[in-house]
């Protein structure tokens, strides 16, 4: 995955005229942030990683109990924050986000007290609806919204205009998206109301726009 990470950045640095870019990355997707930075950075590329409550399990690449066999952030010029908010069992101590930084202590943490692993993620409504409390501890509903807000600013002020610029950007490609697939969809409905007079194709376009309305968009 890591690797992925760097191919992408390899196919859009040119077509964008970039000098470096800076990865965000919640659990598994913080450990993959933070394995790009140790195994596919030697021209300093990445400029910011925030690995928020990482999970280095299954297997461990920088918390193994041999460290000989661990990965190591020493080498990346990158400037590293890794978060941490200590969810039981399901983030293990021994390879949570502190962790890591035991054995990295250049990165910079942070301690996330009595917040939940998925507050930088979800809302009280998405925790609920996705019964996160039956997997894990959910955290304070006080403290997630506080840490939630804390790693916003952090995200901010690490990375300038992540969270205006990317995101406004981020929306202008998800309506072209939405165009492309929603004319697609006219073209599919016109055939089969040729082929069958159903109305099928117009509630799968229904659905399809619901879904969308349901996710912002």
């Amino acid at each position: 995955k890591a690797e992925k990470v760097r191919e992408i950045w390899n196919e859009l640095k040119n077509k964008h005229r970039m000098k470096q870019y800076s990865i965000v990355g919640h659990s598994i997707g913080g450990k993959i942030a933070l394995m790009t930075a140790a195994l596919h950075d030697d021209d300093s590329a990445i400029k910011t990683i925030i690995a928020l409550d990482p999970v280095d399990q299954t297997p461990p690449e920088f918390t193994n109990a041999n460290t000989s066999r661990n990965l190591t952030l020493r080498n990346s010029n990158a400037a590293i924050t890794i978060t941490f908010t200590e969810s039981g069992f399901f983030v293990k101590k021994d390879h949570n986000g502190r962790a890591i930084h035991k054995v990295n202590t250049r990165t910079q943490l942070v301690h996330h007290r009595n917040a939940g692993h998925m507050c930088y993620t979800d809302d009280e409504k998405g925790i609920k609806a996705l019964s996160w409390k039956s997997v894990m501890p959910s955290g304070n509903e006080e403290r997630n919204a506080a840490c939630k807000k804390e790693a916003l600013k952090l995200i901010g002020s690490e990375i300038p205009g992540a969270l205006t610029k990317g995101i406004k950007s981020a929306g202008g490609m998800f309506k072209k998206a939405k165009n492309a697939v929603t004319s697609e969809i006219d073209s599919i409905t016109g055939e089969a109301k040729k082929a069958t007079g159903s109305v099928q194709g117009k509630a799968a376009k229904g659905m399809f726009l619901s879904s969308l309305k349901s996710a912002g968009l």
